[in-house]
């Protein structure tokens, strides 16, 4: 596991030592571990969000997309217009 040290406010770690003193986590290390696993999932989703709006705007604009989401080109006799 590596290490890594941080300068973070008073205010931040006295709310972290509050969900400690509350059971929430047992140290400050698993608490910030878990804050970070949150950081990194909501970037993903957000990721994700974005290539989904990206798709969708292809989409009503007459791309077309395969059953993975990826673009396709148009089949033969397919217009993808009006």
């Amino acid at each position: 596991m590596s290490k890594t040290y941080v300068e973070t406010s008073t205010e931040l770690l006295e709310g972290l030592d509050e969900m400690i003193r509350e059971g929430y986590y047992a140290n400050r290390t698993e608490g910030i571990n878990d804050a970070i696993r949150l950081l990194l999932k909501q970037y993903k989703l957000s990721k994700l969000h974005a290539k989904d709006s990206g798709l969708k705007e292809a989409s009503a604009v007459g791309g077309t997309n395969d059953a993975f989401g990826g673009a396709r080109p148009a089949a033969r006799g397919e217009t993808g217009g009006t």
